[in-house]
């Protein structure tokens, strides 16, 4: 159907204002209001937010480390879940210093992660849980586990004399 004359068209602002400086005027929004805005993100938004420059990517990773205390993959669209692989993953939890910032890690979704992207939690003394089940659609395509349980034992188990809860769990997943 054709816009009637004088139907504004929506277009991105960098075109509508080829002048504008995106950074600047993101700069320009207060850091509360930000600190208020990112916690409603989801991980793939806050981190195409971080990589928009240097100075958002230490403001998202170093400044708003209350934003990774909780890295939860079962609330992230499936096929953008489906698409994080080890290498993401390593990324993520090493720029979000992991390893002092998340008391809670999950990867429901995340069929391409074989688990050695967990290697930034090693020695955590923060991490609380970490939920590696798979839903039931995805054991039905990709089976029970695409995990290297063997690297996932290994940083479980170096978590286990700082954080004692850790052990039964790396227990459980070694009868595997």
């Amino acid at each position: 159907m054709p816009l009637a004359m004088g139907t504004p068209v929506l277009q991105p602002m960098t075109a509508a204002h080829p002048n504008l400086d995106v950074e600047d005027w993101l700069q320009s929004i207060p850091v509360e209001i930000r600190r208020r805005v990112l916690p409603f993100c989801d991980i793939p938004s806050l981190v195409l937010f971080a990589a928009t420059s240097a100075s958002y990517r230490r403001f998202v990773f170093e400044d708003c480390t209350f934003l990774w205390t909780i890295i939860d993959f079962g609330n992230v669209n499936q096929s953008q879940a489906a698409r994080l692989t080890d290498e993401c993953l390593n990324s993520l939890l090493s720029n979000a210093n992991a390893r002092r910032a998340t008391t809670f890690l999950s990867l429901m979704g995340c069929t391409s992660v074989q688990g050695t992207g967990l290697a930034p939690l090693m020695f955590s003394r923060h991490l609380e849980q970490i939920e590696l089940r798979k839903r039931q659609e995805e054991i039905e395509t990709f089976g029970e586990t695409g995990l290297n349980d063997a690297f996932v034992i290994e940083v479980l188990s170096s978590m286990a004399p700082i954080n004692e809860s850790v052990a039964p769990q790396a227990r459980c997943l070694a009868r595997l």
